[in-house]
């Protein structure tokens, strides 16, 4: 489990043991932001959409830690969430696990009690979310399901919209001529795109949706070239490939919900102009 890749939010409304709590989670590899309340936590939430945990005291002025963890069990319930509790305060760990938390500590916290249970939390979290992502996988592809693409999408959507990076979606369609099986399609996709970094999904029966962060329109168009050529070297030229493809940037400046819904339209409709053209070629609606 790569400790650097997950963000821990730390909730305390005394500077002090806030900045020494978030200290102690950077040492430990962690990336750590602070809240001094847990309105401030929720703010931060609602778009900073990395955050993997939340680290809160139980006392605070206005909303308390209990308050806090309440909301987040009821609007995001893949934060996960340790309460911390001084030995003056009356929350326990039954009642912090009773409340939602996954887990308990107690004032003062020791390094290593910390370094313990943010490592199970959150490697259980990992395996939470590895789970997820078998239940959603296409038995004749082994790449996730359109299901998966959504969730997926969205979330690089948000990332994407929130950081200014850019984004394509690439929707790959297979003639029904084709007499190679869309497994094949999907190893050449998956041998194409760059490794750790884009998304392939079963968008549908005889479709591929390819999802590209960080990436200008060049280089989105090198990329799908580059899968037209290998297809044809593989000798897969009689299914004559559509591909449609769309820069995310033109819509973002209209709410999240519209945004997704227009660039998958604007992705499906490309593709079919690839088609109509006699297929084989990249249609870009950028």
């Amino acid at each position: 489990m790569d400790s650097s890749s997950f963000t821990i939010l730390v909730v305390d409304d005394d500077d002090l043991v806030r900045t020494t709590v978030a200290a102690l989670v950077t040492s430990l590899g962690y990336e750590s932001i602070e809240a001094e309340s847990a309105e401030r936590a929720l703010e931060i939430i609602q778009v900073n959409k990395d955050i993997d945990l939340v680290l809160t005291d139980v006392v605070m002025p206005g909303m308390d830690g209990l308050g806090l963890l309440k909301v987040i069990w009821q609007s995001n319930q893949d934060i996960d969430v340790i309460i911390i509790s001084g030995f003056t305060d009356r929350v326990n760990y039954v009642d912090a696990v009773e409340a939602g938390a996954v887990d308990f500590i107690k004032k003062p916290i020791s390094q290593r009690e910390l370094d313990v249970k943010l490592h199970r939390a959150l490697r259980e979290k990992t395996m939470s979310r590895r789970l997820a992502m078998l239940d959603g996988e296409d038995e004749e592809t082994g790449l996730n399901k359109r299901t998966t693409f959504r969730v997926q999408f969205r979330k690089e959507l948000e990332r994407a919209f929130r950081q200014s990076n850019p984004l394509h979606l690439a929707i790959l369609e297979i003639a029904p001529n084709s007499e190679a099986p869309i497994s094949e399609f999907a190893n050449v996709v998956k041998y194409c795109i760059r490794d750790q970094v884009d998304m392939v999904f079963r968008f549908d029966k005889r479709e591929i949706a390819i999802v590209l962060p960080e990436t200008t329109a060049d280089q989105a168009a090198e990329i799908m070239q580059r899968l037209l050529v290998v297809a044809l070297e593989k000798g897969m030229g009689d299914a004559s490939l559509a591909i449609g493809l769309v820069a995310s940037s033109t819509f973002s400046n209209i709410p999240i919900e519209e945004a997704e819904k227009r660039i998958v339209e604007k992705a499906i409709q490309a593709t079919a102009d690839s088609r109509a053209g006699g297929g084989n070629t990249v249609t870009c609606s950028l």
